[in-house]
């Protein structure tokens, strides 16, 4: 809940620029000039939109479906969850084609803290207006803390699905961005990468295995340089290079 307070300095409305003095409330305000919603802050204060399209429970089923077949696995989502999502919106830098959204609030995955923002229909935000049930998290995260000098757009609400499901007895979570119905986060690995994965350890067995029959076998200095070759070739296969080569091989 918003809560009276005095700013000690007077702030402009993002919007429409209307000087705003004296007593004020910190958290989602409306400017009584243009009635624009505005996030405010001690001293300074940004625009508040909400997403204004979110994608049904079927629709969001289908993209969980879609990302399990894509990474050559055939779990099934169950309970899916929508939370509105406060992220502060930054300018693109040089480089940079869209926005990026930092998550004013505490997530459970890192990868929901920076989200690229791209061009989609947004409203003021008014809680009163968002659909029957709907879960809205409000920000936590100080909006000076975030900027560190760079200009802030807005604060704008996406909703964010949570979708859980089950795979060999095992509970995993997926998180999909709820307007574009695009994975942001979580999921089964690809199965590629799972077999990638076994690789190195084939490797580091056959080199351990090749080291001892040289040993055995082979007389001194003979055995020495044939165990090094074989340190050597262990070496090579789980450089990152090799990894990254086997990687984009097998998918």
């Amino acid at each position: 809940m918003a809560r009276e307070r005095e700013f000690p300095v007077p702030w402009h409305c993002p919007h429409c620029a209307a000087r705003l003095t004296a007593a004020s409330l910190e958290g989602t305000v409306s400017c009584p000039w243009c009635g624009s919603v505005v996030y405010a802050v001690e001293g300074d204060g940004i625009p508040h939109r909400i997403v204004s399209a979110c994608r049904t429970q079927d629709e969001i089923r289908r993209a969980a479906l879609d990302c399990f077949r894509r990474r050559g696995r055939t779990c099934a989502p169950g309970a899916i969850r929508v939370v509105y999502v406060p992220y502060y919106v930054f300018e693109s830098t040089k480089g940079q084609r869209e926005w990026t959204g930092e998550a004013a609030v505490g997530l459970p995955a890192d990868a929901l803290f920076e989200i690229p923002i791209y061009g989609t229909d947004t409203s003021w935000f008014d809680a009163a207006a968002l659909p029957a049930g709907a879960r809205v998290m409000e920000a936590s995260r100080s909006l000076l803390q975030a900027a560190s000098g760079r200009k802030v757009l807005e604060l704008r609400h996406v909703p964010i699905a949570h979708v859980a499901y089950e795979e060999d007895g095992q509970v995993g979570s997926l998180w999909i961005d709820a307007d574009r119905a695009r994975v942001l986060a979580g999921g089964p690995r690809p199965l590629s990468a799972a077999r990638t994965d076994v690789m190195p350890s084939r490797a580091l067995w056959s080199a351990t295995g090749a080291a001892c029959a040289c040993g055995l076998v082979l007389p001194q200095p003979l055995s020495v340089f044939a165990a090094a070759g074989a340190v050597l070739a262990l070496g090579i296969v789980l450089s990152p290079r090799a990894r990254r080569r086997r990687a984009r091989s097998s998918s």
